[in-house]
């Protein structure tokens, strides 16, 4: 560990044994103290934080990190906290960057961009870049709600570092689509979004559902992340989906809106811009183009004049 850098490294967990070294050791060379509060593992994890150094604190398994997060947070003995994840890692240059801003002191937090790989990709654009989070604070300055995803209570200054790889915290998010699919049916399970509209209407539960898609990957360029992209935002539409499923299982699959309601809901999200006809008739105008191509001229001259010496042979 580094010699008084006043820096408290805390780690959430839950059956991280596959992770935690790795996290703990890149982390390890700039921080004093290491806190570990694991949610009832019941793998290797609180065995090798502890063979690190880690101080361990046991909790119950609240089913998502957010309630173990204010207890992980009241833990921390040094004046800064760094704030990890099992999957997640610093790098050499992130070293530099943290002991420099401690040093110099001039804000109370700092939110850093993270570089999300999923399926063994970094995701450069999906909404998942620079995907900013608040990971270095004073500590006792940050204050977590215990709802899932919820935005954090910061007292402090913050400071947001510039979206540069050098910048960037790294996290292995997702590596399989097993665990897209498992993480996706867990955590719709306890997402309240769809739960919190009041009165919503049939349209504007189809566009709850549809817009995540469009949203991820039409107007923030997911598209530009290739089929992972577009894995990734169909995923997050289904995420959407299984909320709302969720949701409606819990209140007995009532009925919710009329068959007419639903209807007209979905078919004002449609955008019919050409009949049958037309569309027949706009194929026949690009083949009639194709057919006027020199391209298709001279390959019918070809095919005529191979066509007249294999009758010729025979």
């Amino acid at each position: 560990m580094a010699l008084s850098s006043g820096i408290t490294l805390v780690i959430n967990t839950k059956n991280e044994e596959h992770n935690i070294r790795e996290c703990i050791l890149s982390a390890k060379p700039i921080v004093d103290e290491i806190v570990v509060v694991d949610m009832a593992s019941t793998d290797k994890t609180r065995e090798i934080a502890e063979s690190l150094g880690a101080k361990v604190f046991p909790v119950e398994d609240y089913g998502y990190v957010e309630p173990a997060r204010n207890f992980a947070l009241q833990k921390p003995t040094k004046k800064w906290t760094l704030l990890l994840d099992g999957d997640e890692r610093l790098t050499k240059k992130l070293h530099k960057i943290i002991l420099k801003l401690v040093k110099e002191d001039k804000y109370d937090g700092f939110k850093f961009p993270f570089r999300n790989s999923f399926f063994g990709t970094w995701i450069r654009h999906s909404m998942w870049w620079p995907d900013y989070h608040i990971r270095l604070f004073k500590t006792g300055y940050l204050d977590w709600p215990k709802g899932v995803h919820k935005d954090q209570d910061f007292k402090g200054t913050l400071f947001e570092l510039e979206s540069i790889e050098d910048n960037a915290f790294v996290h292995n998010n997702i590596a399989h689509i097993k665990e897209m699919v498992e993480m996706v049916d867990h955590y719709s399970g306890v997402e309240k979004v769809f739960a919190a509209k009041k009165n919503p209407t049939a349209e504007d539960l189809v566009e709850y559902l549809d817009h995540e898609f469009q949203w991820r990957f039409l107007e923030h360029k997911g598209y530009m992340d290739g089929i992972h992209g577009f894995v990734l935002a169909k995923f997050m539409n289904f995420y959407r989906f299984l909320e709302f499923a969720k949701y409606w299982e819990r209140n007995g699959y009532k009925k919710m809106y009329s068959s007419e309601e639903l209807k007209e809901a979905v078919m004002s999200g449609y955008s019919i811009d050409k009949s049958k006809d037309e569309k027949i008739e706009r194929l026949e105008y690009e083949l009639n183009k194709i057919k006027g191509s020199k391209f298709y001229k001279a390959w019918q001259k070809y095919a005529n004049t191979r066509d007249k010496i294999l009758k010729r042979s025979q």
